[in-house]
C-alpha cells in the first residue's frame, strides 16, 4: 500500500463508506484469487477471504457468524495479499453497516423500555427500581 492511499485511508477527516461497490479508493479493485495468504496471517484467526466474499454480497449475517466483530483491523490480511484486494476497507464497512443495525436496535429497545416505564406510572405501578 502506497503511502498516498494510507494517508487516505487513515484520514479522521473522511466520512466511512458503507458502499461495497466503491470500496476502492483511487484503482480498481481486483478480484480475490483465493490463495488463503490472508487466512494464514489473521491474528485473530479468522477467515478474511470469506468475510470480504459475504460483505460484497450483502450478506451481513453469514459475517456475524463467522465473527467479523473479532477483527481488530491490523491490516496483516492485505498486506501479504497478491492479488491487492482492499480487504480491510471491506471488512471496516462491513462492520460499520453491523454496528448501525445494531445501534438502531438497542435505541428501537431504550424507546420501548421508556414507552413501557411511563405507561406504568401512568397506571400508578409503585415497583422499586434496581
Amino acid at each position: 500500500v502506497n503511502a498516498y492511499l494510507m494517508k487516505k485511508w487513515m484520514d479522521k477527516d473522511s466520512k466511512v463508506d458503507y458502499d461495497f461497490n466503491r470500496i476502492s479508493l483511487e484503482r480498481e479493485a481486483t478480484a480475490c484469487i483465493h490463495c488463503g495468504r490472508c487466512v494464514g496471517h489473521c491474528p485473530m484467526h479468522l477467515m478474511p477471504n470469506y468475510l470480504v466474499a459475504f460483505a460484497k454480497e450483502g450478506q451481513l449475517d453469514k459475517c456475524r457468524q463467522v465473527d467479523i466483530l473479532g477483527c481488530v483491523e491490523c491490516g496483516s490480511c492485505s498486506y501479504d495479499c497478491p492479488a491487492d484486494v482492499p480487504i480491510v476497507q471491506t471488512i471496516r464497512a462491513a462492520k460499520g453497516k453491523i454496528l448501525e443495525e445494531i445501534r438502531a436496535q438497542k435505541a428501537a429497545l431504550n424507546k420501548s423500555a421508556v414507552v413501557a416505564k411511563e405507561e406504568n406510572e401512568d397506571k400508578g405501578d409503585k415497583r422499586v427500581e434496581h
